[in-house]
């Protein structure tokens, strides 16, 4: 998993670009995650102490994404995938006609990369505690 952090250009906002397969993973950084310094250092607490006990499970839901980790592999995948209850090879099925499409529902269903992603959970930790550090 590569990434880097950079500053919009235009309005100096804090940004993630991630590797191909991973970029779900920078769009929840920056969509529920963000500047928030509070949430950030929670989040890193609870998962460095689920690591070191090897053991617990942490499910995290925001707007857009959510989070599932255990103490080895994080998964993080769109809330739309998951209301629908469906996913086919990262793509959407059955969404409902009538249904809101949150955060950019076409460009998911384009590109199943924008659905889900996985990674290890100390690799997790690490980008969390850069971005932590990238936002000082």
């Amino acid at each position: 998993m590569e990434y880097e952090f950079y500053q919009d250009f235009i309005d100096g906002s804090p940004k993630a670009k991630f590797s191909y397969g991973h970029e779900v993973i920078g769009f929840w950084l920056e969509q529920e995650i963000g500047t928030n310094v509070s949430k950030l250092s929670a989040l890193i607490q609870q998962l460095q102490q689920m690591i070191n006990d090897r053991y617990g499970q942490l499910q995290l839901s925001g707007r857009e994404f959510s989070l599932d980790a255990d103490f080895q592999d994080a998964t993080i995948l769109a809330n739309s995938h998951l209301q629908a209850g469906i996913v086919t090879e990262g793509r959407h099925v059955d969404l409902e006609e009538g249904d809101a499409e949150p955060f950019e529902q076409q460009e998911f269903d384009e590109n199943p990369m924008f659905v889900e992603a996985e990674c290890g959970s100390p690799d997790l930790v690490h980008m969390l505690m850069l971005w932590q550090e990238f936002l000082s």
